[in-house]
């Protein structure tokens, strides 16, 4: 289960989509805009969850080995 809810995840998104993208530390601002949340929990939050950059196969908890070389017997 997790502490953020999607008014939250919407917030996070739109401020990291717009002027998150000029601010020199960007999690300490949305910090002070959204008290509940530490900069650490916010950058976590967007590096790891919430990035549209992200590969949707990994957003869940699944991890794609997409550089790892398949071993085969010899």
């Amino acid at each position: 289960m997790s502490i953020f809810d999607l008014e939250t995840d919407d917030q996070i998104k739109e401020f990291m989509q717009g002027e998150g993208k000029n601010i020199r530390k960007p999690y300490v601002e949305l910090s002070r805009r959204i008290p509940n949340f530490s900069s650490k929990q916010l950058c976590n939050r967007w590096n790891y969850k919430l990035n549209p950059r992200l590969n949707p196969s990994t957003t869940n908890t699944t991890i794609a080995f997409s550089n790892v070389p398949i071993l085969r017997p010899r």
